[in-house]
């Protein structure tokens, strides 16, 4: 594994965990903030109630 793309990568990860950070604890919870918290929260709920019940039920 090439050092370079470890680094690229660690910068990417590390930049969407601080705007995550900033969209889910910042102490906006009007305008864009909500509209962002509720339009990937709750396709990523979705999507977990669909895995918990794929793996459920044996497929």
């Amino acid at each position: 594994m090439n050092r370079d793309t470890g680094n690229v990568h660690q910068t990417i990860v590390l930049s969407v965990t601080e705007w995550l950070f900033t969209v889910f604890v910042g102490h906006r919870s009007e305008g864009i903030i909500f509209y962002v918290r509720f339009f990937i929260l709750l396709p990523l709920l979705i999507l977990l109630f669909y895995m918990g019940v794929q793996t459920a039920l044996g497929g």
